[in-house]
């Protein structure tokens, strides 16, 4: 599906199994169903923003994340709908092969697909807001302050090697 990987394939596989393995442990167990229901929003929210923020910055997508951004470009659906498209195949699958399927695991299934598409049009229309601004003329120089440091940061992320992966967003 021509994606290419970027150091966001690999510092993604990397970073989940760190946070995973060192802040798992001191995660709270609830007993109340409201609680663990929030619990799980609150990762898939989490999870949804994190992923926008590194297919936004170009650094090159995790597995799923190369699978969805490739079956969108191919079948030109929402992103939303693919990537819980394909989080559903995925448990249709482990169901079938005898593993447990609970509310929570659905909840993920199909709130991360609309959790991505939320955020990188948020963060999309944020960095293109920011570039316009400072492509308009400005007194006093085009100086780094607490308004733009984002866009500065992932400008210059994506710049380390010379080239973009993944995702185009910028606008003009």
């Amino acid at each position: 599906m021509k994606q290419a990987p970027g150091i966001g394939t690999v510092l993604n596989a990397i970073i989940v199994a760190l946070v995973l393995e060192y802040l798992l442990p001191y995660l709270p167990v609830f007993d109340n169903i409201i609680l663990k229901v929030g619990q799980a929003t609150a990762g898939v929210l989490i999870t949804g923003f994190g992923g926008a923020l590194y297919l936004i910055a170009n650094l090159g997508p995790g597995p799923r994340d190369g699978l969805m951004t490739g079956l969108q470009k191919l079948t030109n659906l929402p992103i939303a709908w693919v990537r819980s498209g394909l989080e559903l195949m995925v448990i249709a699958v482990g169901w079938s092969l005898g593993g447990a399927v609970g509310f929570r695991t659905v909840l993920f299934a199909v709130g991360i697909g609309p959790t991505i598409a939320t955020s990188m049009y948020g963060l999309k229309n944020r960095l293109c807001r920011r570039r316009r601004q400072r492509l308009k003329p400005q007194r006093g120089g085009n100086r780094l302050d607490a308004k733009n440091w984002l866009a500065t940061f992932i400008r210059q992320i994506r710049n380390l090697n010379g080239r973009s992966f993944g995702l185009k967003i910028c606008c003009l």
